[in-house]
């Protein structure tokens, strides 16, 4: 469980000769106390030699800690239906034992324990709160407290992938329809690989008035439905505004007119 040094390091000392002894914990274990000749719980401690000296230093089990984790990246906003991604990082047992971590996505649903990249798709609109705990992989029992939050905002668009015998070979922004609008557009995008889109709505000014789509999406050619809102649920004025698409290195720009 540990050992005991001496300074100094001696096999005989003289009379009334102080030597000074230290517990040295083995991995796993911490310092308890000293009996025998030597008393009390600090780590490090003297002893006069006034005679021959017995010291022996006890040991414990050290109690298994895992600090708390940090999310460390993420997206800010997405899309009811939309896969987004997080991860954390950070958590550390003080065993040095492998350690999980475990989602909480604030909608009454949370991850497995397992890696620390993990995705989820919301299926309303809202402001949510994404807070991360870890524990040890070994012992399952011992848990960390919740990350600082993470908060992402989903929009109430619809986003709904068309069946089409032909998969797209581009990219591509559709012309948002009906246009003009008033309440709710549509707008279709084509994907033809797997990558992370990003659909916003700006007005003319470039304040950005909300985030249509969010994610992860497989190739296809997606509809998505925007009820003419800002994130915040207030509705926006007549005027014009654009929607910009970016996926991979793609990035396209349409504007769309909306009349109450």
């Amino acid at each position: 469980s540990g050992s005991v040094t001496k300074n100094p390091d001696k096999a005989q000392y003289n009379h009334n000769e102080s030597v000074a002894l230290t517990a040295v914990p083995a991995s796993g274990n911490q310092f308890d106390r000293w009996e025998g000749a030597l008393t009390g719980t600090m780590n490090i401690a003297a002893v006069v030699m006034t005679g021959d000296k017995s010291v022996t230093a006890y040991f414990v089990p050290m109690a298994e800690t895992v600090s708390n984790p940090v999310i460390s990246s993420g997206p800010f906003s997405g899309s009811a239906g939309a896969t987004l991604t997080y991860t954390t990082y950070g958590a550390v047992s003080n065993l040095g034992h492998p350690v999980q971590y475990q989602f909480n996505w604030s909608d009454g649903q949370v991850s497995a324990w397992g890696p620390a990249v993990q995705s989820h798709a919301w299926t309303s609109a809202g402001s949510y709160v994404i807070r991360a705990q870890a524990r040890c992989a070994i012992h399952t029992s011992v848990v960390s407290g919740n990350s600082f939050g993470w908060t992402v905002a989903i929009s109430a668009a619809g986003v709904e992938k068309i069946e089409t015998d032909l998969a797209p070979t581009e990219f591509g922004l559709g012309q948002n329809y009906p246009n003009p609008f008033n309440g709710e557009t549509r707008i279709l995008c084509s994907i033809p690989e797997a990558c992370d889109v990003v659909l916003e709505v700006f007005s003319m000014h470039g304040e950005k008035i909300t985030t249509c789509a969010s994610g992860r999406y497989a190739p296809g050619v997606y509809r998505i439905q925007w009820n003419g809102k800002r994130d915040d649920g207030s509705a926006i004025p007549s005027g014009i505004y654009m929607v910009r698409m970016a996926a991979g290195n793609f990035r396209a720009v349409k504007t769309m007119l909306h009349l109450k």
